[in-house]
């Protein structure tokens, strides 16, 4: 299973994140938010973990996007509040870009076109990402989740009860942190217990 931990702002929470299993890192770049950490800060945090680095950015302009990129020096992007004609022509430019899609049965269908694609996965949150609430899983059954992590409010406690879907990733922050953007070791390894508790029961 693919396992972002994202609204990242230490460098050792990311060390520790890809020690215990994460295969994706994630700093955002959204200035007055409260994870939000520089471009610098970003590099730093993620550079040479031995995982996927992405930088979350909401609403850019193409241009916008690109800076960040070329600060960073990290060719991937996750973007929130998209809009089409930044998101295409930054993927023709080399950059990888993980959409954000409103969660709901809604979706679904451009989800499935997404990935029918082959484009980068797509992550499925409430309120197009950021609130740290879940949404109804149920509407997840019967769907092919390939390629698409699920968001939004996942715990060590909760995260058993949305693997029975078998998402293809998941996508956390809030739900293994103390306070905002500081991770909590303890509760990280008790996320990835539970991830891996739940798969040998399936």
């Amino acid at each position: 299973m693919q396992v972002k931990i994202c609204g990242l702002t230490r460098p050792e929470d990311a060390a520790r994140a890809v020690e215990l299993g994460a295969t994706h890192l994630g700093c955002i770049l959204v200035e007055g938010t409260p994870r939000a950490v520089t471009a610098e800060a970003a590099r730093t945090i993620l550079a040479g973990r031995g995982a996927r680095a992405m930088i979350v950015l909401r609403a850019p302009s193409f241009a916008e996007a690109m800076g960040r990129v070329e600060a960073t020096g990290i060719p991937c992007v996750q973007l929130h509040s998209y809009r089409e004609e930044v998101a295409a022509p930054l993927e023709d430019a080399g950059v990888r870009v993980h959409r954000v899609l409103e969660a709901g049965m809604r979706e679904a269908p451009r989800c499935a076109a997404f990935l029918a694609k082959e484009i980068a996965p797509v992550h499925l949150d409430v309120g197009g990402g950021g609130s740290g609430q879940t949404f109804d899983w149920s509407d997840l059954a019967g769907l092919d989740l390939e390629h698409v992590f699920v968001a939004g409010g996942i715990t060590p406690d909760n995260v058993g009860d949305l693997l029975a879907y078998a998402p293809w990733g998941i996508d956390v922050s809030s739900g293994v942190e103390g306070s905002p953007g500081i991770k909590d070791h303890a509760r990280l390894a008790a996320l990835f217990a539970a991830i891996s508790a739940g798969e040998d029961e399936s």
